[in-house]
Order: C-alpha cells, then structure tokens, then sequence
C-alpha cells in the first residue's frame, strides 16, 4: 500500500493551511507512489485513514512556544512517542482533536500504522478569512520537497526539522 500524507487544517484560517499548502506543493512536485488527502474532520476519520497502513504522515499547522513562523517541527514514529505530540498541547487548527487523543485512540482500536510520522509548521494567525503567512508558505513549499525526497529514497524523516 502506499505511504499516505494526512494534510490537516482549514485554507480559510491563515497558518492553519500550512497542512493544505503543503499537499498542494506536493500535487505539483508528482512524486510517485503518495498518496494525498486533505479534509479529514473528526478524530474518527483520521483513526479510520490511520487502519490498516505500513505509513502515514500527517501535516498540520503548530504552536511551539519560542519558535519562529515556519519553523518545521517533527515527530518521527509518533505512536511510539506520545508525550511529544501531548507537547503541542490543545489544536490551533480548525480541528477539535488533539493527534496524541487520536493516535492513543486508534492504538486501542488497533489502528495504528507500523509508522506515523508528524510534521508542524509553526504558525501564528488562525483568524477565519485572514492569508496564511509568507513564512508558512515558504516551510510548506519546503516540507513538501523534503518529503517527495525522502519518500523517494526511502525515508521521509530522512531530513527531520
């Protein structure tokens, strides 16, 4: 099966399309093999795009304090490590789930892929209609590139934040 990357977030809330406009950079890079989706709502659709995988990324928009706007943060194998995804605390983004909520959930549904990887864009402006901020733009544009590279070869945490 192919790796899927889970973008996370609202196009419609400044950074927190810092998921979305990393898919989008993706779509143009065309690695091959990936498969994309953007959209997932609830803690049970992302439990269910989880099941039955050998890897998922997921992407999506963070506060990290003392960080700057489009600092990449990453989490490699994060179903082994859930006090660091606990560390990015309550979601920023248009979605009301914690991953560290999700990732224990689909654990005791036996959902888990054999590897979650998270990647953050720290971000800084959700407001609702407010432009996602250059910085982000430029970290999807890069996040997307070092995973089409890493994907490729094998190993999308090959060049961790």
């Amino acid at each position: 099966m192919k790796p899927l990357i889970v973008a996370l977030g609202n196009r419609l809330r400044g950074d927190d399309a810092a998921g979305p406009l990393t898919l989008d950079a993706l779509a143009r890079l065309s690695p091959a093999g990936i498969e994309l989706r953007e959209g997932v709502a609830d803690a049970l659709e992302l439990v269910d795009a989880l099941a039955g995988r050998s890897r998922v990324i997921v992407v999506d928009a963070c506060r990290i304090p003392r960080q700057p706007v489009g600092a990449l943060f990453a989490i490699a194998d994060a179903a082994r490590c859930p006090e660091r995804l606990a560390a990015l605390g309550r979601p920023c983004s248009s979605h009301a789930f914690e991953l560290a909520e999700v990732v224990e959930l689909a654990r005791t549904l036996g959902c888990l892929p054999a590897r979650l990887d998270v990647w953050g864009i720290v971000g800084a402006e959700f407001g609702l209609g407010k432009p996602p901020s250059p910085a982000v733009v430029e970290a999807a544009s890069r996040l997307a590139g070092q995973l089409a590279e890493g994907l490729a070869g094998g190993d999308p945490q090959s060049r961790s934040a």
